[in-house]
C-alpha cells in the first residue's frame, strides 16, 4: 500500500492510497462530504487484495486530506480529480465504484475515458442531485441566501452537507439525466429501497439514459443510503466478480 499526496501545478493537491497489482484495477469514488477512508473504501481495498487486483482511492477536492474546504466542492473539480488520478496512477482497464456523488463522477469519467473503464458500479449513484435539491428541496429563503453568496453548512440544518451557489451553477454543465449517457460498457446500479437521499427511481433513470445495452438495476430490500451492511457489501463484491467474469469472456 502506498499513501501520498499528488501535487498539481495549480497549487491544489489530492490525498490518495494505491496498491499496484495486476489489472484490472478497482477505483473507489466516495460520496459528498465523505472520504476515501469510508467503510466501503476499506472493504473495497480488502476485496482488491483478496482478488489480487490493483486499487486506488483518493479524497476529492474539498474533502478529507485533499486541498480545499467543503465550500470549494464543485462537480467539475471532482471530475478533473478523477481523470487526473486515473491517468497518473493507473494502467490498463479499471472498474469504477462510485458512491452517491461518486456515482455521478464515475459515469462522467467513464464517458471521458471509455477505453480505460471496463465497468461501472453505482452505489446509490446520485447524478444531478444538485438539480433535484435546488428545484425540489431548498426553500426560496435558502435559494436566495445562496444567490447572495452565503455558504450553507455543514450543519445539522443541512444534514452535515455544505452548499454554495457556485456548486449548483457549476453542476449545470454536468447534468446527465436529460440526455443520453454515452458510455457503452457494463453498468451495475445498486439502490436501497429505504434510501431517503437518492431514490431508487434515479437508478432507473440512469438505466434509461445510458447508451449501453448492458445495464442492471439491483434494488436491495431494507437497505438505506450507505450500502455498507455486511450483506450489502457482499453484493458489491459479487458485482465486481461479475464484471471480472464478463471481461474473461
Amino acid at each position: 500500500m502506498t499513501t501520498g499526496i499528488y501535487h498539481r501545478s495549480n497549487g491544489t493537491f489530492l490525498s490518495y492510497e494505491k496498491v499496484e497489482r495486476s489489472s484490472p484495477g478497482l477505483i473507489y469514488l466516495h460520496g459528498l462530504m465523505s472520504s476515501k477512508d469510508s467503510k466501503k473504501g476499506a472493504f473495497l481495498k480488502e476485496t482488491a487484495e483478496n482478488l489480487g487486483l490493483s486499487y486506488l482511492s483518493f479524497d476529492f477536492s474539498g474533502h478529507g486530506a485533499s486541498w480545499g474546504e467543503p465550500k470549494d466542492i464543485r462537480i467539475s473539480r471532482c471530475l478533473q480529480d478523477a481523470l487526473d488520478m486515473i491517468e497518473k496512477f493507473t494502467t490498463g482497464p479499471q472498474i469504477l465504484l462510485g458512491s452517491s456523488m461518486g456515482g455521478w463522477i464515475a459515469l462522467l469519467a467513464a464517458m471521458n475515458l471509455p477505453t480505460r473503464i471496463m465497468g461501472v458500479v453505482g452505489l446509490a449513484a446520485g447524478p444531478d442531485f444538485t438539480k433535484r435539491l435546488w428545484e425540489d428541496v431548498l426553500t426560496d429563503d435558502y435559494r436566495n441566501r445562496l444567490k447572495k453568496g452565503e455558504v450553507l453548512g455543514p450543519s445539522e440544518e443541512t444534514q452535515g452537507y455544505c452548499f454554495t451557489y457556485d456548486l449548483f451553477k457549476d453542476a449545470e454543465s454536468y447534468l446527465l439525466l436529460e440526455k443520453p449517457i454515452s458510455y457503452e460498457g457494463p453498468v451495475l446500479l445498486f439502490n436501497g429501497d429505504k434510501d431517503t437521499l437518492v431514490s431508487q427511481k434515479i437508478a432507473f433513470q440512469i438505466k434509461e439514459q445510458l447508451v449501453s445495452q448492458d445495464v442492471e438495476v439491483r434494488i436491495i430490500k431494507g437497505a438505506g443510503h450507505s450500502l455498507s451492511a455486511p450483506s450489502e457489501l457482499e453484493r458489491i463484491e459479487n458485482a465486481i466478480l461479475y464484471l471480472l467474469k464478463r471481461k474473461e469472456k
